[in-house]
């Protein structure tokens, strides 16, 4: 069967430039994923947060990484998202949204720009992970409402610095 992708749930692009706003109920039998990264100051890395709910909200599962590498935070935002995609596939999701705060990463992967960089190198990895679900949805979603992926990708223990990313004093 082909996978399908869309973004936003089929809403108007005009309409994209707000973003959901709070948990809105997804299809049944189908995940929301929501992503978000931390990009730690000082070039010390980027922590990743994804929290996984099912159709009736309940929390599914939520990962958590860390990664010691400069990043753009548009990169640090696409690793977060294939991170999610990852953990979906091994928990054997096959209908999932993708939401993230990241307005640039899901119009960008909406209108698929191509291009020769960091990030379209993982913006690459993310369409090819798209084959291993059915379906696969983009939703910009506002700060507020990607609030536990953003507190988990805060999460990770960065020796040394505090909880705002900067480096501690000593």
């Amino acid at each position: 069967m082909a996978r399908q992708l869309r973004g936003n749930g089929g809403v108007d692009r005009g309409a994209k430039k707000e973003g959901v706003k709070g948990w809105t109920k997804s299809s049944s039998g189908e995940v929301k994923i929501n992503v978000d990264a931390f990009v730690v100051k000082e070039g010390v890395g980027v922590g990743l947060g994804v929290a996984c709910r099912d159709d009736r909200g309940s929390l599914k599962w939520m990962a958590v990484e860390q990664r010691r590498a400069v990043r753009d935070p548009r990169e640090a935002e696409a690793e977060a998202l294939l991170l999610g995609m990852k953990k979906a596939v091994r928990r054997g999701h096959r209908d999932v949204t993708m939401e993230s705060d990241c307005q640039v990463l899901i119009n960008s992967l909406k209108t698929r720009v191509d291009g020769i960089s960091d990030f379209h190198l993982i913006y690459e990895d993310i369409f090819y992970a798209c084959d291993s679900f059915r379906s696969v949805k983009w939703s910009f979603v506002v700060r507020e409402s990607n609030k536990v992926a953003h507190e988990i990708a805060r999460l990770a223990p960065w020796e040394g610095v505090d909880g705002n990313g900067r480096l501690a004093s000593r």
